[in-house]
Order: C-alpha cells, then structure tokens, then sequence
C-alpha cells in the first residue's frame, strides 16, 4: 500500500486505538490474582516486559531485514510468537488460579 495522506491518518488512527491496549486487561488480571498490595511494583514489571518486547521485536525485525533482505522472516516470526501467546492465554483459566493473600 503506498503511503500517502489517508493511510497515514488510517495507521495514526489503528495506533491510537490499539496502542498498548493490553495494559487494562492484564493490570486487572493483575489486580484480581495478587491484590493492591503490590500492584504498583508488578505493574511495572509487566509495563517494562512490555516495553522490552516491543524493542526486541522491532530490532529482531529489522535484523531479520538487514540479514536476509527481505521481512519475511520477521512475518513467520511475529505469526508464531502470537499463535504461541494465543495459545499460552487460552491454557490460563483464572479459576484455576489462587489469590495470593495481601499483606
């Protein structure tokens, strides 16, 4: 698709919309299996993951680029990293899960 005005303002708009929009989900997974207590320290070990992953697959990709010239492995990549995180939050069941107690 060639960049022009409408598909930038169309990945400007998808971007703001879908920007880090597992953080509220997962802080309230958070929440509900180790309660308040540390919820400040364990949502920065979650934010910071996030962060880490995001680096590490925009730099993997471009690695991938530079190495083969083309981003076709970045693509297999990133489609097996999500069928396998897919996969990992399907297995998880919060009923299954125990409420650490706060202190």
């Amino acid at each position: 698709m060639p960049v022009t005005v409408e598909t930038t303002l169309i990945f400007a708009a998808a971007m703001g919309f879908l920007w880090l929009s597992v953080v509220p989900p997962v802080s309230g997974i958070i929440n509900s299996l180790f309660g308040p207590a540390n919820f400040g320290t364990l949502f920065g070990v979650m934010f910071l993951s996030h962060q880490i992953g995001a680096f590490l697959g925009a730099w993997l990709g471009g690695l991938s680029y530079q190495i083969s010239g083309t981003y076709s492995i970045g693509w297999l990549a990133l489609v097996a990293v999500g069928a396998i995180a897919v996969l990992l939050q399907l297995g998880a069941s919060m009923e299954r899960t125990l409420r650490l107690p706060s202190s």
